[in-house]
């Protein structure tokens, strides 16, 4: 079992500490029920993998998301977000292809 999820920042610091506290049960009560260690990945990496950019927007995030999922209307940015969050994991632990062409530019160099 393998659990993702996207590392938190810090925009708003005292409403995201106090998050980060409720975050911290959550990952007492998956080690106790589950034994597994979870795996964050930086927002910045999640979007440059799905779009080539670090400083993509959202839209530009859900709208990489169509490569790998298909169109699909995503109710909250919360769930393109998480999609997209599962996806970069994929992609990032090599167990699908990037279909961002600039990544795979980028992995065809480090090879050569």
């Amino acid at each position: 079992m393998t659990f993702v999820r996207e590392r938190s920042f810090s925009r708003f610091a005292r409403e995201t500490q106090a998050l980060n506290k409720v975050v911290g049960i959550a990952d007492l009560a998956v080690w106790h029920t589950a034994h597994t260690f979870f795996h964050e990945i930086a927002p910045t990496t999640i979007k440059r993998l799905l779009t080539g950019s670090g400083k993509a927007s959202k839209e530009a995030v859900a709208s990489a998301l169509a490569q790998y999922l298909g169109q699909y209307a995503y109710a909250t940015n919360d769930e393109s977000d998480a999609a997209a969050t599962g996806i970069a994991w994929l992609i990032q632990n090599e167990l699908i292809p990037s279909q961002n062409r600039k990544e795979v530019l980028d992995n065809d160099q480090s090879t050569v």
